[in-house]
């Protein structure tokens, strides 16, 4: 599948009044958003008040709607079949979950968190239909009780092995959603990082669609989450005395090699090009390398380190990843296109 973006919309709450909704949603419909979330599990909030609006708007316009409920809260048997899905929190039953996969003309989402390799052998078992099931991740609107990246790369794993799609939540870099204003990540550490880099980072960890929990963000939060296709983006600082062979080496487009080693990510997709040496000191991780024409037939490799490494004077240390990405840097999988983005220069 081709990657999912989602923003959110909240109803019954004095801050997102219903006509300010529609218009950010005929925003987000205009820009290419591919669903909207909203829930139901917001007990500060009148939902019923604004629901129905909200659901002939969103038909109006085209925009799927994924709506989180527990049982009961909803009659399901009104809801019109082009609604995106149902994410499916407390209350359902097995025998529920497998007839609505059997049954509904949308798609049914289970918590991430609460989906277990067990639980899942058994739905198979007992008929759930397969092709009618996505899963999701919870976001944590209180801090320090998001997952860790690699909770999620691994439960990702877990979910890939039964063939169903995954979808993860950012907070955003413009609004947060009230009553506490600390955003809602999926993963905890993306709660103040910009959304190009942890948006990045879910996709590198197996999600295939990304959703910003938050509700009334910014056109640019909302180009951030739309700018990753295949091509990864890493934003680096760099040494400020680089040759034009150096930084034309900087500015092309990458691919990690497949044969990835212990000590570096490299990319041959400029070996060959001239490079004189220079600061060809010793290396630490996450240093950016470029390999100059002592290296013989290896110049104009570019490396990343993943461990230390002495310098024999073959390699030119030209930078360093942001510190915001070194988590990024170490997901990407090999054989991933990347590019770099220079953000600024090392102070030496």
């Amino acid at each position: 599948m081709s990657k999912l973006r989602g923003l959110a919309a909240y109803i019954g709450l004095k801050e997102y009044p219903i006509e300010e909704t529609k218009k950010y949603l005929l925003n987000a419909k205009e820009y290419g958003i591919d669903f909207i979330f909203t829930s139901f599990h917001m007990p500060e909030a009148d939902i019923k008040k604004d629901f129905d609006e909200l659901l002939s708007y969103t038909e109006k316009i085209n925009l799927p709607l994924v709506i989180d409920i527990s049982k009961g809260a909803l009659d399901l048997d009104k809801l019109p079949s082009n609604i995106g899905a149902l994410r499916l929190d407390y209350g359902f039953t097995k025998q529920d979950i497998v007839d609505l996969t059997n049954n509904a003309p949308y798609l049914i989402e289970l918590n991430a968190s609460t989906t277990t390799k067990e639980y899942l052998e058994e739905l198979i078992q007992m008929g759930l239909n397969k092709n009618n099931l996505r899963i999701s991740h919870n976001f944590y609107p209180k801090p320090y009780t998001g997952l860790g990246i690699n909770q999620v790369l691994e439960k990702n794993k877990m979910f890939k092995s039964f063939g169903f799609d995954v979808i993860a939540y950012l907070p955003s870099n413009s609004q947060k959603r009230p009553p506490l204003y600390k955003g809602l990540p999926t993963v905890e550490e993306h709660r103040n990082l910009d959304l190009t880099i942890s948006s990045q980072e879910l996709f590198a960890a197996l999600c295939d669609g990304v959703c910003i929990g938050d509700a009334y963000v910014s056109n640019e939060d909302i180009e951030k989450i739309l700018s990753f296709e295949d091509i990864y983006e890493l934003p680096i600082l760099i040494k400020k005395n680089l040759t034009e062979n150096e930084l034309d080496i900087l500015k092309s487009l990458h691919r990690f090699r497949i044969d990835e080693g212990l000590y570096m990510k490299r990319s041959s997709t400029k070996r060959g090009v001239l490079v004189e040496p220079h600061d060809t000191i010793n290396i630490n991780v996450f240093d950016i390398t470029i390999d100059n024409n002592n290296y013989l037939r290896y110049k104009g490799e570019v490396g990343i380190a993943l461990l230390p490494m002495e310098n024999v004077g073959n390699v030119n240390v030209v930078g360093h990843i942001h510190p915001d990405a070194y988590t990024l840097c170490e997901l990407i999988k090999p054989g991933s296109k990347f590019k770099f983005k220079i953000v600024g220069t090392i102070d030496e």
